[in-house]
């Protein structure tokens, strides 16, 4: 492994050494084993959309990712994590040193899988990932969600010109502190800087729509609020018990955190109303 075989995002986030609560991901230059003779168990095939494949057996989960939005590639990939993704192993076919040396790989489990990764091990640690951008503004932390082109990236880019951070503009760690909740920039999203590697109590989450008006409106009703905190929810491969305490969590989220409808015409009007709810906060 080389300063190339990752992308330099990932400096950001590195530390002196291991701690506590470990995972180990494990690279090897080869095919993978035959799955069956190393695996306790059956396999059996849960996904196959053309992107992912995946199988689980007993004691392993395994993940084959067969996008083409990083094609071409010299190389396949294919994840063996154990049951509670404490340890995976990546395998790089068709590959040799120098080339693995120089991947730049977005991923630390070789393409597309971190999410899973994180999804499971926050779903065991009261956490789970949020589809949303993170902005740290007069030292509140506000979350921007809503449907692809909706303009999570124009709010925030407007936020950042009246003194706000972004440290996060795609998938955000939420977890549970105490009675609050916390939100976390990550890697697994293209804009990675040096403001990513914050965390900060939430105070509010605005789920944003363009609009020919600029308004922001509480969201009150608590079945209106789990419903839309869930379309926002990274809702990945979870196990059955991974669920249960995922659902749990999202339960207390959406009864702590106070929610906004927040309608915007692409005009800086919506900067006095985003600092007046800020300053209320």
């Amino acid at each position: 492994m080389t300063e190339n075989t990752l992308e330099p995002k990932f400096k950001f986030f590195e530390v002196e050494g291991p701690g506590e609560d470990n995972v180990v991901i494990r690279h090897f230059m080869t095919d993978p084993p035959v799955l069956e003779d190393r695996l306790q168990g059956d396999l059996k095939l849960v996904l196959d959309d053309g992107i992912w494949k995946i199988k689980i057996s007993d004691s392993a989960c395994v993940y084959e990712y067969l996008s083409e939005e990083f094609a071409p590639v010299p190389y396949s990939v294919t994840n063996i994590f154990n049951r509670d993704h404490s340890l995976a192993d990546v395998y790089f076919g068709r590959i040799n040193a120098q080339d693995y040396g120089r991947l730049s790989l977005p991923s630390l489990t070789g393409l597309g899988t971190d999410q899973i990764l994180m999804s499971k091990l926050l779903a065991d640690r009261n956490g789970f990932l949020f589809h949303s951008n993170g902005v740290s503004l007069e030292n509140k932390t506000v979350l921007f969600t809503g449907k692809s082109g909706a303009g999570k990236s124009t709010i925030s880019g407007m936020m950042k010109n009246i003194g706000g951070k972004i440290f996060c503009d795609d998938r955000i760690i939420i977890q549970k502190n105490g009675l609050d909740f916390t939100a976390s920039g990550s890697w697994i999203h293209p804009g990675v800087t040096s403001d990513s590697v914050f965390t900060g109590k939430i105070d509010a989450v605005f789920f944003i729509e363009q609009s020919q008006d600029n308004e922001i409106t509480p969201i009150t009703k608590i079945t209106r609020k789990y419903e839309k905190a869930m379309k926002a929810m990274v809702k990945n491969f979870l196990l059955s018990d991974q669920w249960t305490s995922t659902l749990e969590l999202m339960d207390a989220f959406v009864k702590r955190v106070p929610f906004y409808s927040l309608k915007f015409n692409l005009t800086n009007e919506i900067n006095n109303l985003m600092a007046k709810t800020i300053q209320s906060l």
